[in-house]
């Protein structure tokens, strides 16, 4: 038998740095990993072109006490760069850095806290041919309280569900985008894709979760063309009305249930001319 070596990748994940510039304090956690290789080291036992996880960790560091952290596009490009930097042979390099601001405390003094369950992140693909950068942003909990509908679904012995006429969405929200080339302001796009998305789900009439997140994401696009194309994911939190209640008021008991997933993913299309539109 002939076995082929899929997939082969190592490296240092949960890598947590606490980045202190100024006024400004921001918390990360770098993940620095080798895809592909060195195909030696996995099916003969040859370490000769393995660069270990600590020494990694050691090189990801510096590169982010370097760069600094004003993006999280930026720091793990500078990350991947300087990997490669020091180690071309390897097949390929990938680089994740997810980022939370910290903020000021009211006062003279030099206190911060903690922003929130706001992140930013940003994952870079090296290979010998180019450079892959896909940036993600992943908020608190959302809750849209009216505007959405969910009827007309199959039904039968085994459906629990009912039709809903208007229903209360909730659950933990993750944009994911790709921009086209060029020098992006990452922290102009971020917020542009962050406003728009969540304008839409606040704005939007829908007729399921899966219509709703289709809608934030063509917003996405029509409002941020340097897009190529954006990722919308929710784990949803389960809720059910109560009963008994006056008009007017709705109280929802919060489920324990699995937690139904969405993912909707658009991409620009061609024109014609072969050009993205």
């Amino acid at each position: 038998m002939t076995a082929v070596l899929d997939t082969a990748v190592y490296g240092k994940a949960g890598i947590r740095l606490l980045v202190v510039s100024g006024d400004e304090v921001t918390e990360a956690t770098v993940r620095a990993m080798v895809n592909g290789g060195p195909a030696e080291s996995y099916t003969d036992g040859d370490n000769g072109r393995v660069v270990t996880t600590d020494t990694l960790r050691e090189v990801a560091t510096a590169a982010v006490a370097e760069a600094g952290l004003r993006t999280p596009e930026g720091a793990a490009l500078a990350v991947v760069g300087r990997i490669r930097g020091f180690y071309p042979f390897l097949p390929e390099v990938e680089a994740e850095v997810s980022a939370v601001r910290w903020q000021c405390l009211p006062g003279p003094g030099h206190g911060f806290s903690r922003r929130g369950l706001s992140l930013d992140r940003a994952t870079v693909t090296s290979t010998a041919d180019g450079v892959a950068l896909t940036s993600g942003w992943a908020g608190p909990p959302v809750l849209l309280t009216r505007g959405s509908r969910f009827t007309g679904f199959i039904a039968d012995e085994r459906t629990p569900n009912q039709p809903a006429e208007d229903r209360a969405i909730a659950g933990d929200l993750e944009l994911l985008w790709s921009a086209g080339g060029g020098g992006a302001d990452y922290g102009v796009t971020r917020a542009a894709v962050c406003s728009a998305a969540l304008a839409a789900f606040e704005t939007c009439q829908s007729e399921s979760v899966q219509h709703l997140l289709t809608l934030m994401a063509q917003r996405v696009l029509e409002e941020t063309p340097c897009l190529r194309s954006v990722e919308i994911r929710m784990d949803g939190i389960p809720l059910s009305i109560a009963s008994g209640l006056d008009q007017g008021r709705r109280v929802y008991v919060v489920g324990t249930q699995p937690r139904p997933h969405t993912r909707v993913s658009l991409s620009r299309a061609e024109s014609v001319e072969g050009k993205l539109s």
